[in-house]
């Protein structure tokens, strides 16, 4: 009834629907149709549970295909973020369950029952819920054992960035001590050249003799070196007087004893004797020619007829006379290191002496090793000493930090009193050609031919005629070209070597021997550092500047001005003062030569012109006042010449050699000794009316004539001469170890007139 009642119903609203009504009563009814819709299917589904049989069956979603429920009221529709947006554009509200907002949904219909409630289902469910519970256990297990593995690779590298830590902190606390350390001993190098400096100051002011007297007192007191001599006293019988007896270090002493016997000597002309006048009645007196007897005569002896036996003489004994009790003095400690010094130095002048036969038989007689006659001097001298004194006193070890005994303690290098010194052919592993400085290392290129080609290419295309044509050279063909030594690449020194080298020698000294350039000489810094300090620094010979090199130089040129040698001298104004360094000697390490470059002084080009002047003037003395030479290969020819000249005077000579040092000259030798000797040669030239000298300056050449015309002549006066050594004399400045320095004693040291000077000197000894 029900059912017919609401067709019929739907007839009639069809047939009550007109085109007219249609438009008008659309929109009005629309809304109330579509809100009564839902209400009459609702209201007439639930009338017919009862027993009639549904209309419709249950509902189903269309988005996932399951029955229940309709597609707005899929929770997975609602609940997923992509989906809900387009449903909301859609029209669909979400419902109160799925959301905050929304209106309220309509009651749930009653559903029918489905296959989940079958128990086949519940089986499957229980079964997958088992799985599921299982496989939720198995990545729970597995999610533990990864944070277990990862908590364990957390603690390594924890462990290792706290070692990485502990070690940068080690480190960079051991470079904090080495640079504390470093620090002190610069601060203590610093203070200890300071003080030097300073007491160099101080005692600049004293004079000379005070200066040798002090000398001579404590040489005296510490050698000890003593020779007893018996001499005669007038009404005193003999008595045994002390004679002191200078010591090799003594050279002041000896200095001053040669240039006052030189200053005593002088040059005179052979004296003629003429014809003897007879006096009144007397003849003339016949003086027989002086001669050495050599007939060997003995004095006859007056001779007993007997023996006698010599009488004893008796002495009495003054009995009443007291005698004073004398206290027994003890001997004083014998210095046995002197002594052995002392022994040495004269054993070694005693082997010098001998000859090269002599001293192989010494040597095989001694057991001695022979290799260089100096060599074997010095080993001979030793063996004796050791049979006579014994082992010598070892020398003192230098204090020793353990940490870092100079800053190279861990480098496999030959030491020296706990300092690194060694010849650099002497270093294990060291390629033959590098034991040489003077060989010079080659770039290894192995593309010389392509290069070569490359150029010829070039070439070529600049040549006009070649009108854009190109030449090629095969490998052949420019292999032709080059020796077999450039395309080689072995059996030379590399560059490579030469820089791996100074990469394991880094921090150390090199320096060449002198006498001997091609071996070099690997040293500590601080052996360098004391030799410096001993030649330059604490020698009396020169004094420290307080100022800067640019005041110096400002002072140098105004007195220049002053002398009236501005033009004279042509001042370079890119000069400055030399850089001093010393150079180990090749016979012994432990000595230093100090080299003073002058080259790059303001008047350095005046200096050489100045000691071409002095050279002409000392060449142009007489020969036989003087025993000067040219060159090395005029000594045999001197010597023949002085050995005839002793035989045509037909008497015995009496010929002393003397040998002194060199640098004596350069420390102790006053300056004033130097000028007269300047100005004696001077006079003597002017006295044969000799004014100037011509010198080129570009070449060899000198003349006492005029070179009018002549290109590079220079003319020297000889007043400009002497102001020149003068000024020379009192501006000798040079920097050692960042310390101004001016040499007050000695021949300019480093100077192109040192050698002229020197030898003018000895010419007028």
């Amino acid at each position: 009834m029900a059912s017919g009642g609401h067709r019929e119903g739907d007839r009639q609203a069809r047939r009550s629907y007109t085109p007219d009504r249609g438009r008008r009563e659309y929109r009005e009814n629309s809304r109330e149709r579509h809100s009564t819709a839902d209400g009459r299917g609702r209201e007439s589904r639930r009338d017919l549970s009862a027993g009639d049989a549904p209309r419709r069956g249950p509902p189903v979603c269309f988005g996932y295909k399951v029955i229940g429920h309709y597609r707005s009221d899929c929770w997975r529709f609602w609940t997923d973020p992509t989906t809900r947006p387009q449903m909301e554009a859609d029209g669909y509200i979400c419902p109160p369950e799925f959301g905050k907002r929304g209106r309220s949904a309509s009651p749930l219909r009653a559903q029918t029952p489905t296959m989940v409630n079958q128990p086949a289902a519940h089986n499957r469910i229980d079964e997958i819920g088992r799985s599921v519970a299982s496989l939720q256990e198995y990545v729970e297990m597995e999610r533990v054992r990864r944070m277990e593995r990862e908590q364990r690779r957390r603690e390594r590298e924890e462990a290792r960035r706290a070692k990485e830590e502990f070690r940068r902190a080690e480190e960079e606390r051991r470079a904090r001590k080495a640079e504390k350390q470093r620090k002190q001993e610069e601060e203590k190098m610093a203070m200890a050249k300071a003080v030097e400096v300073q007491l160099s100051l101080r005692l600049g002011g004293i004079r000379e003799d005070i200066h040798t007297e002090v000398r001579r007192a404590v040489t005296a007191t510490v050698t000890k070196n003593q020779i007893g001599t018996t001499t005669e006293l007038p009404g005193k019988g003999k008595e045994k007087a002390v004679e002191d007896v200078p010591s090799s270090s003594e050279t002041a002493s000896e200095v001053e004893a040669i240039t006052e016997g030189t200053e005593k000597l002088t040059i005179q002309e052979k004296r003629k004797t003429g014809e003897d006048l007879p006096v009144g009645d007397s003849p003339k007196v016949t003086t027989p020619t002086k001669c050495a007897s050599r007939k060997v005569s003995v004095r006859p002896l007056c001779l007993a007829d007997r023996l006698q036996r010599n009488r004893t003489r008796v002495r009495k004994a003054n009995r009443g006379v007291a005698t004073r009790s004398l206290t027994a003095v003890k001997q004083p400690a014998r210095d046995l290191a002197m002594e052995r010094m002392v022994y040495l130095d004269q054993t070694r002048r005693e082997l010098s002496k001998l000859e090269y036969d002599r001293l192989r038989a010494i040597r095989r007689d001694e057991d001695v090793n022979y290799t260089t006659k100096v060599q074997a001097i010095f080993d001979i001298a030793d063996q004796r000493a050791l049979l006579r004194y014994g082992e010598a006193l070892p020398e003192p070890e230098p204090f020793v930090n353990l940490d870092n005994v100079d800053g190279h303690s861990s480098l496999p290098h030959p030491r020296v009193r706990g300092h690194v010194r060694f010849r650099l052919r002497e270093l294990p592993g060291l390629p033959p050609l590098l034991a040489n400085a003077n060989n010079v290392p080659k770039a290894q290129r192995n593309h010389r031919l392509m290069m070569l080609g490359s150029k010829i290419s070039e070439a070529f295309k600049l040549w006009p005629n070649a009108k854009g044509q190109s030449v090629l050279c095969s490998i052949q063909e420019l292999s032709k070209c080059m020796t077999a030594c450039c395309i080689s690449t072995s059996g030379g020194l590399d560059r490579r070597e030469v820089f791996d080298l100074k990469t394991r020698l880094d921090g150390l000294v090199l320096t060449p021997l002198d006498w001997n350039p091609g071996e070099t000489l690997v040293m500590c810094p601080l052996l360098y550092y004391e030799g410096m300090m001993s030649l330059f620094i604490r020698n009396d010979g020169y004094l420290p500047v307080e100022g800067k090199v640019s005041t110096v130089l400002e002072e140098m040129k105004a007195d220049l001005e002053l002398d009236g040698l501005t033009e004279f001298a042509r001042w370079d104004k890119k000069g400055t003062i030399g850089q001093a360094y010393a150079m180990p000697k090749h016979k012994d390490l432990d000595k230093f030569r100090p080299i003073c470059p002058s080259y790059p002084e303001p008047t350095a080009r005046t200096s050489r012109v100045v000691a071409k002047g002095l050279n002409h003037l000392l060449f142009n003395l007489p020969q036989d006042w003087h025993f000067n030479l040219k060159a090395v290969s005029d000594l045999k020819t001197t010597f023949e010449k002085f050995n005839w000249n002793i035989e045509k005077w037909n008497v015995e000579p009496e010929i002393e050699a003397r040998s002194f040092d060199i640098k004596d000259m350069f420390s102790l030798l006053p300056h004033q000794d130097i000028l007269d000797a300047v100005d004696w040669i001077l006079d003597f030239h002017t006295s044969k009316n000799h004014v100037f000298v011509g010198v080129n300056t570009r070449g060899r050449g000198a003349t006492f004539g005029q070179t009018t015309g002549y290109d590079h002549w220079r003319r020297l006066d000889f007043g400009e001469i002497r102001k020149f050594v003068v000024f020379e004399l009192t501006h000798t400045f040079r920097t050692a170890l960042g310390v101004l320095l001016q040499q007050k004693v000695g021949i300019p040291m480093g100077k192109s007139t040192s050698p002229p000077l020197a030898c003018i000197m000895c010419a007028r000894a």
